[in-house]
């Protein structure tokens, strides 16, 4: 993948995080509000026009237990002009490569970058 998300995310770091000062300091607020155990997090750019968009997305949440979290912002990314494109943080509760992210939400994920 690209180093798009990489510079997206930090460029805006505090909004992606819901104003955390760390990535350690969110997972640990969806712990304790999820009852959950995320231990890794990544930033991803997805197609929200990709027809199997809803269809991809409720497969990582619900399949795999990914919190995504919601940001309502749509981002100008270079990949879907002029519409633009969607970014989000998602929490995994185990361990999870780039490889298996893109074999899940192959169809919708443009870029991501590993914060955790």
């Amino acid at each position: 993948m690209s180093h798009i998300a990489e510079k997206i995310f930090n460029e805006d770091k505090l909004t992606w995080l819901e104003q955390h000062e760390s990535v350690e300091s969110l997972i640990n607020q969806y712990n304790e509000e999820w009852e959950s155990n995320f231990i890794s997090a990544y930033f991803i750019i997805l197609n929200p026009d990709h027809e199997k968009y809803d269809e991809q997305l409720t497969c990582l949440e619900c399949d795999y237990g990914v919190c995504s979290i919601l940001n309502f912002e749509t981002i100008h990314a270079g990949f879907i002009e002029p519409e633009g494109e969607l970014c989000r943080v998602i929490l995994i509760p185990k361990e999870m490569n780039e490889s298996q992210l893109k074999e899940i939400i192959p169809d919708i994920l443009f870029d991501l970058y590993k914060i955790l």
